[in-house]
């Protein structure tokens, strides 16, 4: 089976790929490790190009961080990672990619935002929840 884990700079996403590495192991899947990072919205303005260029710096090497992990890891799995951006958002980038790829399975985290700060940014694990095509497993952040 081909695993999908949404993982980024937050604490949920450390238990989000420990239980994703205990399921894997269970059912000898492999994981993908998915992180998206937005575009430059306006090419012309040099700062956003350079803001840019950071968060896709910062996103390699979290996923290569969190990749080195499961490997030290007591489990042989496989592991990939792949860094997303565009200029989409992130979530709609990561929806396309997990039902473009027909992942068996998906992981995320959940920060269990307040309910009014959730009203007015939404929630990532709800949209994933939404649109995506394949079952989905939310690890809350407690």
């Amino acid at each position: 089976m081909k695993v999908a884990v949404c993982i980024d700079n937050r604490e949920p996403s450390e238990k989000v790929l420990d239980r994703a590495v205990e399921f894997a192991d269970k059912t000898n899947s492999s994981l993908t490790l998915i992180h998206s990072v937005k575009e430059n919205v306006n090419n012309h303005d040099q700062v956003v190009k350079e803001s840019s260029d950071k968060a896709i710096d910062r996103g390699k090497k979290m996923l290569n961080r969190y990749q080195n992990r499961v490997e030290e890891s007591e489990y042989n799995i496989g592991v990939d990672k792949e860094l997303l951006h565009s200029d989409s958002s992130t979530v709609d980038t990561i929806i396309e990619y997990i039902n473009r790829n027909n992942f068996d399975y998906v992981y995320i985290g959940h920060r269990a935002l307040e309910s009014e700060k959730e009203k007015m940014f939404g929630s990532f694990a709800k949209t994933v929840i939404s649109h995506s095509k394949s079952p989905i497993t939310v690890v809350p952040n407690n």
